[in-house]
């Protein structure tokens, strides 16, 4: 089941339909062209040279569900995951974003306590 992502920047950017919904992801944008806003999911995803990268940590997470009909009327309904992020304040340098194991060290330096 893919879940619905939305980024919060003042108002909710998205919707991006992602197969994985970690507590860190990265979005990427070219620019500031909201049309172009995407979201690196999976281990193997990278941005492409003109995409800038931006961390962010998941604050809200649930599950919706959606009644519909079709266009013959008949009912149907299904449930979807959905899930909201915030960008981090401290947001590491491009390079460690562009790198998965170095976003994948940050992401779990982030996650351990503090020594």
């Amino acid at each position: 089941m893919n879940t619905i992502v939305h980024l919060k920047l003042g108002s909710l950017r998205g919707p991006l339909s992602l197969e994985r919904a970690p507590r860190f992801l990265r979005f990427v944008m070219v620019g500031s062209k909201w049309e172009t806003l995407d979201a690196l999911d999976q281990p193997d995803d990278a941005p492409t040279p003109e995409e800038k990268c931006y961390a962010a940590e998941q604050v809200d997470s649930s599950n919706v569900h959606l009644s519909c009909r079709s266009p013959e009327g008949r009912r149907y309904g299904r449930w979807e995951k959905t899930a909201t992020y915030k960008l981090v304040d401290d947001q590491p340098a491009q390079e460690v974003m562009r790198d998965w194991e170095q976003w994948a060290k940050w992401c779990e330096a982030r996650l351990s306590p503090a020594s």
